[in-house]
């Protein structure tokens, strides 16, 4: 809805729910195959008149019927399929506020980012599934409202303790989860490939090292836990990563992964929607249609990770059990993991939960 009320229109599957919201030959287009996909985008790139068209009917529906509506009605069906026994209710009750971030201003204007900002008020109070989406939407221009309550959700919902215990951020980026593991009284070693990430809040995170996740500079069993957020997609073989996951941990310790799947809705990052086209078609076309993506080019800077392999590798090594296995933003959905095919689109962002086997 943000994108048709910039006139934007919108090309996409025909599949339920997503004819719900475009409204065929007004606001946008549906195809219903890939070989329809492709002659559409290029249909669109090339005639001004039918995106002036599709890009009037959006933004008009848009007016009508805006985020607010479009989130309430969700909720609306969501508690409908609780009151029917569908879906598991939440311990949590009414619709609290959206969260507001408070940011503190660093020398040149950059934002500085403290363990405070990460610790809500009141320790119950955590970030929605929907506050998450809302605040997602704006995560390309301002990313750190997202991030920062995507970290808060996630270690306050943590099932192992972190208190005293010592932890790598494997892929920290910019810390965001180190300093709420931090917050909650781990020694956090946070590691990231790109020196840059590790300054990008206005000073160096503290304690931090440059490195590959694949060659780590680290002893063997030197972690009681590993925790990586969306590392795997971006390294070219996920098998090396695990390897030294499995050499780091300590026995008995654990590690928590999570990464966006390929065909996922947000799995090609900068050339969505394109990526579900597979990443070679996908990027082909991009490049025809826009030129080089930004950032998080394929093959350069992200390559497709799929769940069911990442599971039989994980699964296929004696040194790792794994525990659990869900989607992130919704993880009492957890069945999805079971669905061969499913699983890879819908999922979105898979978490696993994996244990060092002791040494017998």
């Amino acid at each position: 809805m943000e994108a048709a009320a910039h006139a934007t229109p919108t090309l996409a599957f025909d599949a339920p729910g997503v004819r719900d919201s475009v409204v065929a030959s007004q606001t946008g287009i549906l195809a219903h195959t890939e070989g329809e996909y492709i002659d559409a985008w290029i249909e669109l790139a090339q005639t001004r008149d039918l995106r002036g068209k599709l890009g009037r009917g959006a933004r008009d529906r848009a007016e009508e019927f805006g985020w607010d509506a479009t989130t309430q009605r969700f909720e609306e069906i969501a508690m409908e399929a609780v009151d029917a026994g569908r879906l598991e209710r939440s311990r949590r009750r009414g619709r609290p506020a959206r969260p507001v971030a408070s940011h503190a201003s660093a020398p040149g204007g950059a934002r500085a980012t403290t363990p405070a900002e990460l610790v809500p008020a009141d320790a119950e109070r955590l970030p929605t599934s929907w506050e998450l989406l809302r605040l997602f939407r704006h995560e390309k221009i301002d990313p750190d409202p997202f991030y920062e309550a995507l970290a808060r959700r996630s270690i306050a919902q943590f099932r192992h303790p972190f208190e005293g215990r010592r932890v790598l951020d494997l892929g920290c980026g910019h810390g965001y989860d180190t300093l709420a593991m931090r917050a909650a009284g781990a020694e956090v070693v946070p590691l990231d490939m790109d020196a840059a990430k590790l300054v990008a809040t206005g000073s160096p995170l503290p304690d931090s090292v440059q490195g590959d996740a694949t060659r780590l500079p680290f002893p063997d069993a030197s972690f009681d836990g590993v925790y990586s957020s969306n590392l795997l997609e971006h390294t070219p073989d996920t098998g090396p990563v695990l390897t030294e996951l499995e050499r780091v941990l300590r026995p008995g310790g654990w590690a928590w992964v999570s990464w966006t799947n390929w065909y996922s809705p947000w799995g090609g990052h900068e050339i969505v929607p394109l990526h579900m086209l597979g990443p070679d078609r996908g990027l082909k076309l991009w490049r025809r249609l826009f030129g080089e993506p930004r950032v998080n080019v394929p093959y350069v800077e992200l390559w497709p990770t799929y769940v069911g392999r990442v599971l039989a590798d994980v699964r296929s090594r004696p040194g790792l059990r794994l525990t659990a296995a869900v989607p992130r933003y919704w993880p009492s959905q957890r069945w999805i993991l079971d669905v061969p095919g499913l699983r890879e689109v819908i999922t979105w962002n898979c978490v696993l939960e994996i244990e060092r086997v002791p040494r017998s």
